[in-house]
């Protein structure tokens, strides 16, 4: 009777010693989320955005006052779309679209101006513009300090078009040159972000440069 009791306490005793190594211990059950939690975190900074804001722009034009009282005002108020993919929480690509505003030129009679290599000379006292526009790609850099704050650099291909419209006739411009800018974001949360930056545009023999305010929406 002994022996059977003794051999069935040890049969248990076995058979407990089976189940307990079939569970995970607590610290391991822990080290097996672990790994899922920072996966989570990773996918978190991938996806898809897209924004738009305004941009307050200055055109460094090749305009050359060549004789008379003609000025020029440099200044004026555009806006920018943009749709992209964050890769992870250092590289990015986007697509955009700006229109940058006006370059407005006021001239006296007789007076000679030189715009894209080409000369004009002034009928009257004609007010004579320059509408920029530019649609292009570019990658983003960041260099991400927290979570809330994250600059960045960016470089990029665009294609630019610029009308150049006077009383008597209206001349259009295009190529394809480099973009860049330099700005920050900061996150206000998983899904919106608020960016700050300073862009450049090569529009052949002039540039265009863009203080740009615009808000994010991340996917």
């Amino acid at each position: 009777m002994y022996t059977i009791i003794r051999n069935t306490a040890i049969l248990l005793a076995m058979v407990s010693l089976v189940g307990l190594a079939g569970q995970p211990v607590l610290g391991q059950t822990k080290k097996q989320q672990k790994p899922q939690q920072v996966e989570a975190k990773k996918s978190s900074k991938t996806g898809f955005f897209i924004g738009g804001g305004a941009a307050y722009s200055r055109f460094d034009s090749d305009y050359k006052n060549n004789s008379g009282s003609g000025t020029e005002d440099e200044w004026d108020i555009g806006y920018k779309g943009f749709l992209g993919y964050q890769f992870n929480k250092y590289i990015a690509v986007e697509g955009h679209y700006a229109k940058l505003g006006k370059l407005d030129i006021q001239l006296g009679n007789g007076d000679t101006f030189v715009v894209h290599d080409t000369k004009y000379t002034a009928n009257g006292t004609p007010a004579v513009s320059g509408d920029g526009s530019s649609i292009g790609h570019s990658g983003l850099i960041s260099l991400p300090v927290n979570k809330t704050f994250s600059p960045y650099l960016r470089l990029g291909v665009h294609l630019w078009d610029y009308e150049l419209v006077t009383p008597t006739y209206t001349r259009d411009f295009s190529g394809k040159n480099l973009t860049y800018g330099l700005g920050s974001q900061f996150n206000l949360g998983e899904s919106l972000a608020l960016r700050a930056e300073f862009e450049g545009y090569n529009f052949g023999n002039s540039d265009v440069f863009s203080l740009t305010s615009s808000v994010v929406l991340k996917f």
